[in-house]
C-alpha cells in the first residue's frame, strides 16, 4: 500500500484532468457553494480535508450497498477498469442497468474516481486513494465477486498442474518407438499408446496428453525431419525441469496459440503470462465453485492483463483440457503414506509411485528405458534396445551407471555388465556427423587445452585431427579466433555453409518480480475482515432527512436535497445545502406521451446520456434496457425510437407507445464517449 503522500498526490492528479464545468459540480455536492473566481487548489485541499474525516469515512463505509461493494472490490482487483469492463464483471447476476448506474453513483460519491495515467486512452477508473485503505480493512473482499458456498466439501476449480510424467512418457515413446513427425505421432498416440500406458481412453485426458505432444514439438524438443523426429535432450531437460506451474503455463500457451494461429506470437508475450498468473492466483485463493464464478474469473483475468477473450465457452472447454477441473479439498493426513521408491526388478523393470528424483541435475530414464505403464505405480523396462538409443542420443557408460545408482541406489551387477556388453557392441562401428578440423601442433595443443572448446568438440580422431560439431561452428570459429589465430579458412566443401544460433532457453521465463504487482491485490482481498460496529446508514439518514426538511426554503429544495441523500450524496449535516440545477433523474411514463417523446429527442446521438426503457416483452413481462438512443422517427402518436442496446450494440426499433417508462441517465461523470 502507499503512503498517505503518495495518495494525496495521486488523489490530486485525478482531480486537475476534470474540466472545470464537472469538478465543480461536484464541489457543489460536498462543500456547498463556490464563490467566483474560484481558487482550484484550495477546493481541492477542502475536498482533501472531508475524505479525511473519521465521521465522513465511517457514514461513507456504513452507506455501502452489497452491490457498492462488489463493484468496488472488483475495481481494486482489476487495478484500472473502464465502466463496461466493471459492469460485465457481475451482468450475469445484476442488471447492465442497475450495474451502470451504481458505477456512475460510485462516481458521484467519488469512490471511483479517474485513473490520471489511464485517464486520455483508456478512460480507467481506480477507487479514491484516500479511502482505499480503509475500504480495504474492513468492507472490500473477494468474497463480493464470488459467493462462496455454505458446503465447505463442495468441489472448487483448480488447475491440475502440469504432470512431468506425461512429459517423461511421451519422450520415452518417442525415443524408443520412434513415433515420427506430430500428425504421426498423434495418431499413434491416439490408437495405441495413450490406452496401453496411461489406461485411459477418456475424450479429455487424450487431448491433454496430445496437447502435450504438440507442446513439446512447440518447444523444440521434437524436431521434425522429414518424416522422422530428432530429440534435443538439453530441451528436453529444461522443460522437465519446471515446477508444475511452469509447465503448466506452457501447455496453456500451447493451447492458446493453438485457438488462435492467426496470432501465435501473443502466448510468448506478458500479457498472456500474466492472464494464467491473475487467474491461477484467484482459483487459488478463492474457492470458486461454479461456472459463472469461473467465467467471471476468466474476465477479470483478462482484463487486468489486457488478453481479450473472443469466445468465452471454447475458452473454458480450452481450460479444462489444460487441466482446469472441480476438485475436493483432500481430507485426512496422507504425509505418512508409504511410497515405492525406483527400484530395479529382476526383469529389468524400473517402477516407483509418485514422481522420480533428479539426480545430479538430470533427468534422463526416458533416454534409456522404454515405459510401460503410468498409473498409480509406473514402470519403465531398461533392453538392450533402450540402452543403445541412449548410447546414440549421447550418453556414456558412466552418465547411464551414475543416473540408475542415484535413482535406485542399487544396480544389479548383471545389468553392468551387460550396460559394458552393449557398449562394445554399439562402439563397433562408429558414424559422425560434424566438420573435420586439421591443425598444426601449436593449434592443436590450443584446442586441447582451451576449456571452452570441449563443449562443441565430437571426437579427436587422431594428431592434430579433430571433429567439431557441425550445428554449432558459428561458436566454435569465433572462440578459435579470439585465441590470436585470426580470420579461419572455409571449409573445403561445395556444400552449404550451416550455422545456427546456440541452444536457446526452450521456454519463457516467467517473471514473478514483474508480475507479483497484478497478485497482491488478490491476496489482500482474500479474507473476509469482520465490520466494526458502526451506525447503521438509516440512523444517520434519518437524521439527516429531519435536517433536510427543517432547512429546505421550498418544495423544490426539498426534493432535490431528498433526492441527494437518496443517492448517498449527502453524508454530513455540512452537505446540507442547495444545489444550483437539477440532479434528479428526468423520467416520464404512463400516459405521459409527450414528456416520453422529449426525453428520447433531448437523447438522441448524446455523448453524456443514456436512456432506460422500459418496456413489455412478447410473454408480457417487465424488461429494462440501457440504451443509447441514435434517432427519434416521427415525432406523433406513431413515433419510434431508434437505439443500441447496451452492452452488446444491439440496434432496436422500439414504438413510444409500447415504452411504459423512460429515464434519461447520465453515462459517466467524468467520461464522455
Amino acid at each position: 500500500m502507499k503512503d498517505m503522500r503518495s495518495q494525496v498526490y495521486i488523489w490530486e492528479r485525478s482531480l486537475a484532468i476534470l474540466p472545470d464545468t464537472i469538478f465543480l459540480d461536484i464541489v457543489r455536492n460536498f462543500i456547498g457553494k463556490v464563490p467566483t473566481p474560484f481558487h482550484k487548489p484550495l477546493l481541492t485541499k477542502k475536498l482533501t480535508t472531508l475524505f479525511s474525516t473519521d465521521e465522513f469515512l465511517a457514514r461513507v463505509e456504513a452507506s455501502l450497498s452489497p452491490t457498492d461493494r462488489q463493484l468496488l472490490s472488483g475495481a481494486y482487483v482489476l487495478g484500472s477498469p473502464t465502466q463496461d469492463e466493471l459492469c460485465s464483471i457481475f451482468s450475469d447476476s445484476i442488471s447492465y442497468a442497475t450495474l451502470q448506474q451504481s458505477v456512475v453513483n460510485l462516481e458521484e460519491r467519488l469512490l471511483l474516481v479517474p485513473n490520471p495515467d489511464t485517464f486520455e486512452h483508456s478512460a480507467g477508473l481506480m477507487i479514491n486513494p484516500l479511502v482505499v485503505d480503509r475500504l480495504l480493512a474492513s468492507s472490500l473482499s473477494l468474497e463480493d465477486i464470488f459467493v462462496p458456498s455454505s458446503d465447505v466439501d463442495t468441489p472448487h476449480y483448480r488447475f491440475l498442474g502440469g504432470d512431468p510424467r506425461i512429459v517423461r512418457a511421451l519422450l520415452s515413446l518417442h525415443i524408443h518407438t520412434m513415433l515420427g513427425s506430430r500428425e504421426k505421432s498423434e495418431k499413434a498416440l491416439t490408437t495405441k499408446h495413450i490406452q496401453n500406458v496411461f489406461g485411459q481412453d477418456d475424450t479429455p485426458f487424450i487431448e491433454r496428453v496430445l496437447l502435450y505432444n504438440r507442446m513439446l514439438f512447440g518447444e523444440k524438443v521434437l524436431i521434425e525431419q522429414g518424416r522422422s523426429t530428432r530429440i534435443d535432450i538439453n530441451r528436453a531437460q529444461l522443460v522437465l525441469s519446471k515446477d508444475p506451474q511452469e509447465l503448466q503455463l506452457l501447455l496453456f500457451q500451447t493451447a492458446f496459440a493453438s485457438m488462435q494461429p492467426q496470432t501465435p506470437k501473443i502466448a510468448k508475450d506478458l500479457p498472456f503470462r500474466a492472464f494464467f498468473t491473475i487467474l491461477s492466483t484467484l482459483l487459488d485463493t478463492v474457492p470458486v465453485h461454479h461456472h459463472k464464478g469461473l467465467k467471471t474469473a476468466c474476465l477479470m483475468a483478462s482484463y487486468r492483463s489486457r488478453l481479450p477473450i473472443a469466445d468465452m465457452e471454447e475458452f473454458l472447454a480450452l481450460l479444462s483440457t489444460v487441466g482446469l477441473a472441480p476438485m475436493q479439498k483432500p481430507k485426512g493426513n496422507h504425509t505418512n503414506q508409504t511410497h515405492l521408491q525406483p527400484t530395479i526388478d529382476s526383469d529389468l523393470t524400473i517402477s516407483f509411485t509418485e514422481d522420480v528424483p533428479v539426480i545430479e541435475n538430470k533427468d534422463l530414464l526416458h533416454c534409456l528405458a522404454f515405459v510401460r505403464k503410468v498409473d498409480v505405480v509406473t514402470s519403465y523396462e531398461v533392453n538392450k534396445a533402450t540402452i543403445m538409443r541412449a548410447f546414440d542420443l549421447g550418453l556414456t557408460v558412466e552418465e547411464i551407471l551414475e543416473y540408475l545408482e542415484g535413482l535406485t541406489q542399487s544396480i544389479p551387477q548383471g545389468l553392468q555388465n551387460l550396460i559394458g556388453h552393449w557398449k562394445d557392441e554399439f562402439s563397433s562401428i562408429v558414424i559422425y556427423d560434424g566438420i573435420l578440423v586439421k591443425a598444426n601442433e601449436r593449434l592443436s595443443r590450443i584446442i586441447e587445452a582451451l576449456p571452452t572448446l570441449q563443449p562443441f568438440l565430437i571426437s579427436r580422431i587422431a594428431d592434430g585431427m579433430y571433429l567439431f560439431s557441425r550445428s554449432s561452428e558459428a561458436q566454435w570459429r569465433e572462440i578459435l579466433s579470439a585465441t590470436g589465430i585470426g580470420l579461419l579458412p572455409r571449409s573445403i566443401t561445395d556444400a552449404a555453409h550451416h550455422s545456427t544460433s546456440s541452444i536457446e532457453s526452450s521456454t519463457v521465463h516467467t517473471d514473478m518480480e514483474m508480475l507479483r504487482p497484478i497478485q497482491e491485490p488478490i491476496r489482500l482481498l482474500a479474507v473476509r475482515r469482520p465490520g466494526k460496529d458502526n451506525p447503521t446508514a438509516l440512523e444517520f439518514q434519518k437524521e439527516l432527512k429531519k435536517a433536510i426538511l427543517a432547512k429546505a426554503s421550498n418544495k423544490g429544495e426539498q426534493e432535490e436535497m431528498l433526492a441527494r441523500l437518496e443517492r448517498k450524496l449527502i453524508l454530513v449535516p455540512s452537505q446540507i445545502s442547495a444545489v444550483q440545477g437539477r440532479t434528479q433523474t428526468m423520467q416520464a411514463s404512463g400516459f405521459d406521451f409527450q414528456g416520453k417523446i422529449n426525453l428520447c429527442k433531448a437523447a438522441v446521438n448524446s455523448t453524456v446520456e443514456l436512456l432506460e426503457l422500459h418496456i413489455l416483452d412478447n410473454d408480457g413481462n417487465s424488461q429494462i434496457l440501457l440504451t443509447e438512443a441514435k434517432e427519434l422517427i416521427n415525432s406523433t402518436k406513431d413515433a419510434s425510437i431508434r437505439v443500441l442496446v447496451l452492452p452488446d450494440g444491439e440496434e432496436k426499433v422500439l414504438p413510444i407507445e409500447k415504452i411504459f417508462k423512460v429515464r434519461k441517465l447520465r453515462r459517466s461523470i467524468f467520461f464522455q464517449m
